[in-house]
């Protein structure tokens, strides 16, 4: 018996990366669902110089939100057209595979979804189940990567390096879904963060890193050829730029917002006012190390900065997902804040999963449910669709700039490994006055129990004396040291059909998540 412990914490240490630890704040994950992409998300590595640019969050793929279907592009040859009203799942109501082009990035109008690929810029006509196609235009070399749409015409540029005879920004007229043309062009090098439309205007991001022309024989990756001061000659930022693309004889717009020693970011608008972006701060030679990242409000002098959790994680997509909300996207997680006031932008909801690798990309939100979309950094060849449930009070802007939030919550299990029952002893978030979802996932991240419901919650006993003092606990429920006044516990006791494993108990309650690994052994 002892000998089959060892193995299952052997198993537990080895599965620690599949189940991952989670923290949230009103935001619960539902479900997830996978597909293949044709494009790795290229993650910058740290302690390497930044030398191409090639994780932005839509260069090759997107997620948009229509009327009564979410479509989302993975990054390959397949569009899947997903029911946003399925509050329960994600599930998929129809696909659509192209030729031999992978999609890249689209826009829902009405009942007109327009996308491009490679040189193509097409449009469907979405109704109910299916999707009819409507017309295409082909430019034989452009190779399209971001879309934007503002009234009847459509924001395109290239995802390439220009020579004499390619075009940058295309500007072309919709009005009529079955006889799109190019309205007029612009030639000017591309942005590699994103593309918006606002108010007349085409908005692009963008994020540069070289070195001078004069030291271009220097190679950062080889430590040894760096001189001295070599860092002086290395450049990193990240800037907003505008151009006026419905005037053919428009000429360069000029740069909204301009940093330096920043890179990574994403840029987003809200189809009334702002442009919204995210970058995050880099350190330059010898380190090359994200630091803090950050949201700012183009034309205007105002900024807001990702708390400390945030903190040497990179800032890969950015979205505006109502009048109030923006959400943006890290590695491990993403956070969504609150701009109704852009001089008192604060954090509402946020969720990370700290042991898993994916880059999170792309939102778009239907009713309390949030739509994220994310890639592998390892190389992987999976984009991952989540769906989450926010809390109303998120969604509806009741959620104070420093609300009052509870302490962040202890979390223990004994005993560990276990046989028949194992006791989930929680303290913190005001357990004994809070009611307890206690959630168990198999390392397949099924779940395989649920001790309580959001319509009828379970609320954990209250513990006992000399309980509370065998786990270090200062004070009980009703305030009387040594015992703790935040305390209480619930046990699980799993089905008999369930075979022996390391499982995932997640805990929620007043707002906060937590996840602790046990072992079954039978």
């Amino acid at each position: 018996m002892k000998i089959k412990a060892i193995c299952f914490l052997l198993i537990a240490a080895l599965a620690g990366g599949a189940l991952g630890y989670t923290d949230s704040l009103r935001c619960r994950l539902v479900d997830w669902m996978d597909a293949r992409s044709n494009h790795e998300f290229v993650h910058q590595r740290s302690g390497t110089f930044p030398e191409a640019y090639d994780y932005t969050g839509c260069r090759w793929w997107d997620l948009d939100m229509g009327d009564s279907v979410l479509v989302w592009l993975p990054g390959s040859q397949k569009l899947f057209f997903v029911d946003p009203y399925n509050t329960t799942e994600i599930d998929t109501i129809y696909s659509r595979t192209s030729l031999s082009y992978d999609w890249t990035s689209g826009e829902i109008s009405d009942s007109t979804f327009y996308t491009i690929a490679a040189a193509y810029y097409v449009s469907f006509y979405i109704q109910d189940d299916t999707t009819n196609y409507i017309s295409s235009n082909v430019l034989p070399w452009a190779s399209f990567s971001y879309l934007a749409q503002e009234d009847s015409f459509i924001y395109t540029h290239n995802s390439e390096h220009f020579s004499h005879d390619t075009v940058g920004y295309i500007c072309i007229n919709v009005a009529d879904p079955e006889n799109m043309f190019i309205y007029s062009w612009y030639d000017l090098s591309t942005g590699e963060c994103g593309l918006e439309a606002l108010n007349g205007w085409a908005y692009r991001g963008d994020a540069d890193a070289y070195v001078m022309p004069d030291y271009t024989y220097a190679t950062f990756d080889t430590s040894e050829e760096f001189g001295e001061g070599m860092e002086e000659y290395a450049e990193v930022h990240f800037y907003v730029g505008k151009i006026d693309l419905r005037d053919p004889d428009s000429t360069y717009g000029g740069e909204c917002y301009v940093g330096h020693d920043e890179f990574f970011g994403d840029i987003a608008c809200d189809g009334k006012s702002w442009v919204y972006a995210v970058y995050s701060d880099i350190s330059l030679w010898p380190d090359w190390e994200t630091e803090e990242s950050h949201l700012v409000v183009c034309h205007t002098d105002t900024s807001f900065t990702f708390d400390q959790r945030w903190a040497g994680m990179a800032a890969f997509g950015v979205d505006v997902i109502s009048d109030s909300l923006v959400v943006a996207g890290f590695e491990h997680g993403f956070s969504i804040v609150n701009v109704a006031d852009l001089d008192d932008i604060h954090e509402v909801a946020y969720y990370m999963n700290e042991d898993t690798t994916m880059d999170f990309t792309n939102f778009a939100l239907k009713g309390n449910r949030l739509y994220a979309m994310g890639h592998w950094e390892d190389d992987s060849v999976w984009a991952r669709l989540w769906m989450f449930e926010l809390d109303d009070s998120v969604v509806m802007g009741m959620v104070d700039a420093e609300p009052e939030m509870p302490e962040r919550m202890i979390l223990r299990s004994y005993p560990n490994p276990f046989n028949s029952a194992v006791t989930i002893a929680v303290e913190g978030a005001g357990v004994c006055d809070t009611p307890l979802r206690v959630e168990i996932y198999d390392v397949n991240g099924r779940r395989v129990s649920v001790i309580g419901n959001y319509d009828q919650p379970v609320i954990a006993r209250r513990v006992q004396p000399d309980e509370a003092i065998s786990y270090g606990c200062e004070k009980d429920c009703f305030g009387q040291s040594p015992r703790n006044d935040n305390a209480g516990e619930v046990v699980w006791r799993p089905d008999e059909t369930l075979p022996s494993g390391v499982y995932l108990v997640r805990v929620s309650a007043g707002g906060c998540e937590m996840s602790r690994r046990v072992v079954y052994l039978k």
